[in-house]
């Protein structure tokens, strides 16, 4: 995901991404997420490749590959929605 504008957190029981870019003149309301959601956060940002995040998705909760990937494009077109960029 390049340079870390966005980061991931856990706190207070749920996955939070927050922007972490003091260059932004409007504030990002944190994005709660769920434990795939981090799962597939924590791929994009190791790999920075959505066949490969939606590859080692599938291996991690032994999914098939179609599966793994539409989970992936789900959360990847909720984060645009968010005006998050990964790759």
């Amino acid at each position: 995901m390049g340079e870390a504008k966005y980061k991931m957190f856990y706190a207070a029981g749920n996955y939070w991404i927050m922007s972490c870019d003091s260059s932004d003149e409007q504030y990002m309301t944190p994005i709660i997420i769920n434990e795939t959601g981090a799962v597939i956060w924590k791929y994009l940002s190791e790999c920075n490749s959505l066949n490969e995040t939606a590859q080692r998705l599938s291996d991690f909760y032994g999914i098939t590959i179609e599966d793994a990937k539409a989970d992936v494009s789900l959360f990847t077109d909720s984060l645009r929605k968010y005006g998050i960029k990964y790759i």
